[in-house]
C-alpha cells in the first residue's frame, strides 16, 4: 500500500491527537504533518505535496466575546484560497472541521472554495472522517490531474518514413505548426539497427555507451533544425517546470526502433525530467480520445477491471507469477486506500494457459491488462511476433496479428502492459504482413496506451519497475508521469536487488510507451 501525506491545520490539543489516530484508518503509511498556526499552515501549503488537508476552519483570530459565530468570521478563506493556488496541491482535496454546528450552512456559504466536505465535530465524526477523506483524496488526486493536463505544453514532432516533416508547439498560451519545407531527413533503418544492437551489448554492461552516443547524435541532429529548437526552447520558457512540457513523436510504425527515449542533451537523457511518448499514424481516428484521468472520473462508482498475467511458459521464469500476484495484491490495497471500486483477476500458473487468456481476451470486461512473461520476436515477419503461453505440455504463442483481432471493438479496453522483452521491439525493416511487431498491433486494434519493453529487462527491475509505474499512476492518474518515476526509481538503484545496478539497469531505458489518446 502507498503512502498518504495529509496536512492538518489545528490548534486545539485534543484534536491534535484524535485526528491523526482516525486519519491512521486510511492505511498502514499514513503521514500526518500537523501545523498549529495559521502562518504555519500557509508555509507548508506552498512548500510540499499533500493527498488531503483537513482544516480547523476557526483557527485564526475571532472575537472572543461573540457567541453566535457566522460564516464571515471564520477567516480560514485566504488558506483555502492558497489551497487551491498552490502549484503543488492546487484541486486536491479539503476537508474542513468545524466545532461550530450547522455543516450543511457551511456547505452553502463555501460551496465555491473547492472544499470537498464539512464535518462536525460534535457528532461521530470519527466514523464519517476516514469515508469523506478517502472520497477527497481520489477526487482530489482526478482534478490535480486535470488542472496539470492543462498547464502543459506539447511539442510534437512528425516523422515520415525517413524524414522530420513537421513541429507543433501547443499550450494554455500557445498553438503553432511550422511545416519543416524541404523535410529534414534522417535515416531511420540504419539508426533502428543500432538501437536492436544495443540488445547484444546488455550483458557485459557495454550498452550504456552505445545508448549515450545514440541519443546525443539523435538530439543533435533534431536541433539542427531551427523550428525544434525555437519550439522546445519557447516551451522550456514558459513552463513553471520540465514535467510540464511534453515531447510526442508521430509517425508511422516504421520509426518505432527510432530511439527518442534515449535523447541526450550532453548534460542528462531528456527522458528523466520530460514525459515522452509515441503516437502512431493509423488509418483509424482514436475512438476513447479521453486522457487516461477522464476516462478513470468517468467510470464514477463502477468497479475498474483488470486482469493480470503472470505466464511461466517454459518453466524458467516464476517471477512473471511473482509480478502478476504481487501487483494484484498491491493495486487493490491502493485503490482501496483513494476509495476506488476495483475487480482484479489474476491468472497464473494452469491457469495462464493459451486456451483461459483467449477466453478472457475475448471478453470486454477489462480496461487494464497487464502481462507478465515472455515475448517471442520474428524480425522476418513480425506480426508472427506475440506473447508466450503454456499450452499443455508446450508453448503457443498469441501473435501480435491474433492480439489485433480479439482487443478490437473493446469499449472498456484503455491499457495494456506488456512487461516483457521485446514486447516494444521493431523490426529494422517490414518483409512481409501487416504490424511491424505488437504494439503496433495493439496501438491499429483501438487500445489508447500500451506500455512494453524494447530489450531484455531483469525479473527484478520488472517487477520494481511495474510497481513503482502502478504506483504513481494511481497518484496521478497519468501514465507519462508514473513512466518517468519508474524510470527515475530504476536509474537510482532503488530496490534491494538493483541498488548496485543504478544506470546500468536497462531497465530505465528499454520502455516505450504510445499513446494514442490525449493523455
Amino acid at each position: 500500500m502507498s503512502y498518504l501525506d495529509i496536512l492538518l491545520v489545528e490548534d486545539e490539543p485534543r484534536w491534535q491527537k484524535e485526528v491523526p489516530k482516525v486519519l491512521q484508518r486510511l492505511g498502514n503509511d499514513v503521514q500526518v504533518d500537523l501545523a498549529s498556526t495559521y502562518e504555519t499552515a500557509l508555509d507548508k501549503v506552498d512548500g510540499r505535496t499533500y493527498d488531503l488537508a483537513v482544516v480547523d476552519l476557526s483557527l485564526v483570530l475571532f472575537p472572543l466575546d461573540k457567541v453566535n459565530l457566522e460564516p464571515s468570521d471564520l477567516q480560514g478563506l485566504e488558506l483555502m484560497n492558497r489551497w487551491g493556488a498552490s502549484k503543488y496541491n492546487c484541486g486536491r482535496g479539503l476537508i474542513v472541521l468545524s466545532a461550530h454546528g450547522n455543516p450543511q450552512l457551511y456547505k452553502n456559504t463555501y460551496k465555491n472554495y473547492g472544499i470537498d466536505d464539512f464535518i462536525d465535530k460534535g457528532g461521530e465524526w470519527y466514523l464519517a472522517l476516514p469515508d469523506a477523506a478517502r472520497v477527497a483524496i481520489l477526487q482530489g488526486r482526478l482534478r490535480h490531474a486535470a488542472l496539470r493536463d492543462k498547464e502543459r505544453y506539447l511539442v510534437n514532432l512528425t516523422y515520415s518514413k525517413n524524414s522530420l516533416v513537421s513541429v507543433q508547439l501547443a499550450g494554455p498560451d500557445v498553438e503553432s505548426q511550422e511545416i519543416i519545407d524541404p523535410p529534414f531527413e534522417f535515416k531511420i533503418v540504419s539508426t533502428a539497427r543500432k538501437t536492436n544492437k544495443i540488445e547484444d551489448l546488455l550483458d557485459e554492461l557495454l550498452w550504456r555507451d552505445e545508448a549515450a552516443k545514440l541519443g546525443k547524435a539523435l538530439h543533435s541532429l533534431l536541433l539542427r533544425e531551427p523550428n525544434v529548437n525555437r519550439y522546445l526552447s519557447t516551451a522550456l520558457a514558459r513552463a513553471r517546470q520540465k514535467r510540464d512540457v511534453r515531447l510526442q513523436f508521430s509517425g508511422p510504425a516504421a520509426g518505432l526502433g527510432l530511439p527518442f527515449e534515449l535523447l541526450h542533451d550532453g548534460n542528462d537523457y531528456l527522458c528523466f525530467d520530460h514525459i515522452m511518448t509515441r503516437r502512431l499514424q493509423l488509418p483509424v481516428t482514436a475512438t476513447k480520445p479521453e486522457p487516461f484521468h477522464d476516462f478513470i472520473t468517468g467510470l464514477a462508482d463502477k468497479d475498474l477491471h483488470i486482469l493480470m498475467i503472470g505466464a511461466n511458459s517454459d518453466g524458467t521464469i516464476p517471477a512473471s507469477e511473482v509480478e502478476a500476484k504481487t501487483l494484484a495484491k498491491t493495486i487493490k490495497a491502493d485503490l482501496n486506500q483513494i476509495g476506488k471500486k476495483c475487480s482484479v483477476k489474476v491468472l497464473v500458473g494452469s491457469n495462464a494457459s493459451y486456451e483461459n487468456v483467449y477466453s478472457e481476451l475475448q471478453s470486454s470486461l477489462y480496461h487494464i491488462i497487464h502481462y507478465s512473461g515472455h515475448c517471442y520476436f520474428d524480425e522476418e515477419h513480425p506480426e508472427r511476433s506475440g506473447l508466450e503461453l503454456p499450452n499443455g505440455d508446450d508453448v503457443r504463442i498469441l501473435t501480435a496479428n491474433q492480439l489485433s483481432l480479439l482487443c478490437r471493438e473493446k469499449p472498456r479496453l484503455r491499457f495494456v502492459y506488456l512487461s516483457c522483452c521485446l514486447g516494444a521491439r521493431a523490426p529494422e525493416r517490414l518483409s512481409r504482413g501487416d504490424f511491424y511487431g505488437v504494439l503496433e498491433a495493439l496501438s491499429r486494434a483501438g487500445v489508447p496506451i500500451v506500455l512494453g519493453y524494447r530489450w531484455s529487462v531483469l525479473d527484478s527491475s520488472a517487477l520494481r519497475f511495474s510497481t513503482v509505474f502502478y504506483d504513481e499512476l494511481w497518484r496521478t492518474f497519468s501514465p507519462g508521469n508514473a513512466l518517468v518515476e519508474a524510470r527515475k526509481s530504476i536509474a537510482m538503484g532503488e530496490g534491494e536487488e538493483n541498488e548496485s545496478l543504478e544506470r546500468d539497469d536497462d531497465a530505465w531505458a528499454s520502455p516505450l510507451l504510445v499513446i494514442q489518446s490525449r493523455m
